[in-house]
């Protein structure tokens, strides 16, 4: 018989038997959401509806569950989609895709959103099949409740962030090596981006000097950067008290003088910044240091102080470079002996040029 049938007459025989089985499989759901709603499956000693339904079919057990769930929507909620399925319109699976799109709306939508999103999502149903109709279910909700969306996705956000910033943790503990310290942590996004955009203008490249460029790696720029901005962040007077008083760092050692007061400023006032030959680092990021040691017994006086950036103040302690004040009051500066030891009075060897050589 089907043989003798024309195309447009086999094509119309397929989807009448399509619409036949949408109804079949409409009226088994139906009998399913009956039985689960008399308990048949523990009369029967099974553990659910979902496990009886599954021995008794002879379908496997997820195909059982699923059965189960869309015949419980269909029979509670789903009254446009249980309808359409009654008629034949359209199949089981696409029903199971409208139900569960439904189930993924967020709590907040309400009845009337729901109503929007099961019509919107049965006038697509008529024109994709149930693969492309899985795709437009996950953004129906912002099809037809925009505003409903833009609320839901600002408060994920809000949630988002607020669990980035219950993460953010810092450890600092010591090297049991070394005197240095170990550093760990983990900052949300707003953390890492403004600690980085305090710590890169401090992590800048030194200028190129007669020494040659500044070779130090990406990662020691930005920890010499983290040290000026402590330095300056508890020298500001701007941090918050403890107990009453400012943070601050107290170094108990016998005799130790610092730079301060009047007498910094006038240092300040002199030098401008790094005295060290072409050094360009302000006043504010240096540190006063004394030409003759005040463990040799060094006055803490301008005339005995030079300003120099923490790189350049280290660089003269380690006793490569020497400093003095010349007559006229002005720090001038001695390199170190090309492969040469250093001579016992570099200063009646060397011609020496004010903040340089």
């Amino acid at each position: 018989m089907l043989w003798s049938m024309g195309e447009d007459e086999l094509i119309d025989l397929l989807v009448d038997l399509q619409g036949l089985i949408a109804q079949c499989d409409a009226g088994l759901l139906a009998a399913i959401s009956e039985a689960d709603r008399r308990d048949l499956g523990k009369t029967a000693g099974a553990t659910s509806t979902t496990n009886w339904l599954s021995d008794m079919l002879r379908i496997r057990p997820g195909q059982a569950s699923r059965k189960v769930k869309l015949a419980k929507d269909l029979d509670t909620s789903l009254v446009m989609t249980r309808t359409e399925m009654n008629a034949g319109r359209i199949s089981a699976d696409t029903a199971d895709v409208i139900a569960q799109t439904m189930r993924d709306l967020p709590s907040e939508a309400g009845p009337d959103t729901r109503f929007d999103a099961e019509h919107a999502m049965l006038e697509h149903a008529h024109t994709f099949h149930p693969g492309e109709l899985t795709k437009i279910g996950k953004t129906i909700l912002n099809s037809v409740d925009p505003e409903l969306t833009d609320q839901i996705l600002a408060k994920k956000l809000a949630d988002e962030e607020k669990r980035a910033a219950r993460a953010r943790e810092l450890s600092i503990s010591d090297d049991p090596y070394s005197t240095s310290s170990f550093v760990r942590g983990k900052l949300d996004a707003e953390t890492s981006e403004m600690l980085r955009t305090a710590l890169e203008p401090l992590a800048k490249p030194r200028p190129t000097t007669a020494d040659g460029p500044d070779t130090r790696t990406y990662a020691q720029r930005m920890g010499d950067g983290l040290h000026e901005l402590l330095r300056r962040y508890l020298d500001s007077g701007e941090s918050p008290s403890h107990a009453g008083e400012k943070p601050h760092l107290v170094i108990r050692i016998d005799g130790i003088r610092l730079f301060v007061g009047k007498t910094r400023r006038l240092l300040e006032l002199r030098d401008r910044g790094c005295a060290f030959p072409g050094c360009d680092r302000p006043p504010s990021w240096c540190e006063g240091h004394h030409v003759i040691a005040w463990l040799k017994g060094g006055p803490t006086t301008v005339a005995n102080g030079v300003l120099l950036c923490a790189f350049h103040h280290r660089l003269t302690h380690q006793g490569a470079w020497t400093v003095r004040i010349a007559g006229d009051g002005m720090p001038e500066f001695v390199p170190p002996p090309n492969g040469s030891a250093e001579p016992e009075n570099p200063y009646a060897t060397q011609d020496f040029e004010r903040r340089g050589w």
